[in-house]
């Protein structure tokens, strides 16, 4: 990329100054920690005067004016040695316009062209249905390297959850995926298999948040999703939430063997609660997780999974315990939490497991 510096977008309206970025912003960042700071540009974003957004789609930085010759002189040189130039720079700002707007749910035609003319860094943040309104309305996200996707509403169902399964498909620079369905009761295994299908395309992805808590999915989706773990070699983060699901040992056999070819993966959080995931499931997701050689952080939460018993416990504990790296480790079994801070908390604590 030509760009050296990050971008933001600022005016003033009705006396208050506002600005928004492209992702969050470094310094909220450093000071408030990843979660807080992407709170901290979704409240920018809503704040931001959507009429001013709108102008900037149609940005032309060469044609700005200044007081005086100098200053103006000064701009330009700016703008072409550290912002890569009118060209890039317009571009970039027109992209932000645009995923600002995508995110306060003001999508028109002139936002899908900007949109698809990006090149590059794109992240779209929006609900479920206005991904699959873009879509229908010539949405190309090629250059799409961030996705976060939530259900609007609980009546989404297979269909519109299919449609983004087909968008995802095209998301072929994808890095980072969260797509949120908990709730949906009309979300199926087919929705979760065409999901699938699209992630399979995404061959960059390195964090994945798929949630389906609360859906109809079962054996069939959970057998997809273990499918296209095996294709994402790539992944370091992951997070999978299939509780209060009627997925069973089947299911969370298959995802335990596309979890083993995840070898690079850090981060690991997995939500089981309320299944009818029992022994089989459980030695195997523990004999996945003893894989995963660079696993340092870990949740896992099985209540309700009465038909695990202490077998089931203990094969988790196992996996874990070949865990050289694991320094944060969670652990929620029916009547058990543990919790370590540090490597050897995680130690005594597995320890007591296996013991």
């Amino acid at each position: 990329s030509k760009l050296q510096k990050k971008f933001a977008m600022v005016t003033a309206h009705n006396k208050a100054g506002h600005v928004v970025t492209m992702e969050p912003a470094p310094a909220d960042i450093s000071k408030l920690g990843a979660g807080k700071a992407a709170k901290v540009q979704r409240e920018r974003q809503e704040q931001f005067p959507a009429e001013r957004m709108v102008v900037a789609l149609d940005t032309q930085l060469q044609t700005a004016e200044a007081s005086n010759e100098s200053d103006k002189k000064m701009i330009q040189d700016v703008v072409e040695t550290m912002l890569g130039g009118f060209e890039n720079a317009n571009s970039k700002l027109r992209v932000m316009a645009a995923t600002n707007l995508f995110r306060l749910r003001s999508v028109n035609d002139r936002v899908i062209a900007v949109l698809n003319g990006a090149e590059e860094g794109l992240r779209l943040h929006g609900t479920v249905e206005d991904f699959q309104d873009a879509l229908a309305r010539g949405l190309q996200p090629h250059a799409c390297q961030t996705l976060i996707l939530r259900a609007g509403s609980t009546e989404v169902g297979d269909a519109e959850v299919v449609a983004v399964g087909n968008g995802l498909g095209l998301c072929v620079q994808l890095t980072d995926a969260t797509l949120f369905f908990s709730g949906c009761q009309d979300v199926r295994s087919a929705a979760a298999k065409a999901i699938c299908q699209g992630l399979d395309s995404c061959e960059a992805l390195d964090k994945l948040v798929l949630i389906f808590d609360g859906t109809n999915v079962a054996d069939d989706g959970a057998k997809a999703i273990g499918t296209t773990l095996s294709a994402l070699q790539n992944l370091t983060s992951l997070e999978l939430g299939l509780a209060e699901t009627v997925v069973a040992d089947e299911g969370a056999e298959a995802i335990a063997h596309g979890l083993s070819r995840c070898l690079h993966l850090f981060e690991l959080k997995m939500f089981f609660a309320n299944t009818a995931v029992g022994i089989g499931g459980a030695v195997a997701i523990g004999n996945a997780i003893g894989r995963c050689a660079h696993l340092g952080e870990a949740k896992l939460f099985f209540p309700g999974c009465s038909e695990m018993g202490r077998e089931g416990v203990q094969a988790i504990a196992r996996g874990l315990s070949a865990c050289a790296q694991l320094a944060s480790l969670v652990l929620i079994f029916d009547g058990m939490f543990i919790s370590a801070s540090n490597r050897e908390k995680v130690v005594q604590e597995l320890a007591k497991l296996l013991s």
